[in-house]
């Protein structure tokens, strides 16, 4: 008897943005080898271009970037109505920074250097947090498609 194939679970898409191109390149290639797929960009701007065109499942953003910072970044995503998890990395934490970032529902604020452990943490509260939203989305329209079929059915001609 053949065994059902088992499918490898698709890769998550994480962006990551950060001016400092070694810690770019250092957390792309853990990342990578963790499993994710990662779009890596040195700026803001260069981003939220990218986001027309794939808008990442996950971001992980520095907080400190020349021009449009990670809670400017943070703004434009909720302008454009994006329901995109953001964690924040940061070298220069503050109170107030990371408050703002999480009333605007970041989902951690990490210190740099942080450790991969606790990076993947936030990767997986991240994770969990995109499954919630797309399976109550799913129930949601479950549910239109069911309060819509009465109206349908009656709108038959006979």
């Amino acid at each position: 008897m053949t065994q059902p194939v088992e499918h490898e679970p698709r890769a998550w898409q994480v962006a990551l943005v950060d001016d400092d191109a070694s810690l770019l390149r250092a957390l792309s290639r853990i990342l990578t080898v963790s499993g994710y797929a990662v779009s890596a960009f040195s700026s803001g701007s260069t981003f939220l271009e990218s986001l027309d065109v794939a808008p990442p499942e996950i971001l992980v953003v520095d907080l400190w970037l020349p021009g449009l910072n990670g809670l400017a970044i943070q703004a434009a995503i909720h302008d454009r109505a994006l329901r995109i998890p953001i964690v924040f990395l940061t070298g220069c934490a503050d109170v107030t920074s990371s408050k703002e970032a999480i009333r605007g529902g970041a989902i951690d604020f990490l210190e740099k250097p942080c450790d991969v452990r606790t990076l993947h943490a936030s990767l997986e509260r991240a994770t969990t947090a995109v499954r919630r939203e797309r399976e109550e989305a799913s129930t949601v329209s479950a549910l239109a498609l069911v309060d819509a079929a009465p109206a349908a059915a009656a709108a038959r001609p006979d």
